[in-house]
């Protein structure tokens, strides 16, 4: 299951102009967790104000939607890959972030990361 998470989510509580780097630690899914060195990168997207740009190993340039007022303490995104998965990510004011990523299979389990960001720059 793990080998089928290809994209992860990061953001911040008091969001930056340029964005973030975000590094996962510990993936986990019905089996249990594992440790993991998964890291990707956070951007605004261009000409958008409710829109950022996730950077990825595996993809680039996949927009997720902001949840939540730019203000808000916790910040949460979603994204959408159609035919693929779908992903929540949570970011709270200490840097903690946590993603759950679900396959367009339902019989795949989900997958969640826990880790930390930090604004680019």
């Amino acid at each position: 299951m793990f080998a089928a998470l290809g994209l992860a989510f990061c953001a911040a509580p008091a969001l930056a102009e340029t964005g973030y780097g975000c590094r996962f630690d510990v993936l986990c899914d019905a089996t249990g967790c594992i440790q993991s060195r998964t890291g990707v990168e956070l951007a605004r997207a261009p000409d958008r104000t409710d829109a950022w740009i996730f950077l990825t190993e595996e993809a680039t340039g996949i927009e997720a939607l902001a949840l939540t007022p730019a203000d808000a303490a916790v910040q949460v995104f979603v994204m959408h890959v159609p035919g693929a998965e779908t992903s929540l990510f949570t970011l709270y004011p200490d840097g903690r972030a946590v993603y759950t990523t679900h396959a367009a299979d339902p019989a795949t389990a989900a997958v969640t990361g826990h880790g930390f960001c930090e604004a680019a720059g």
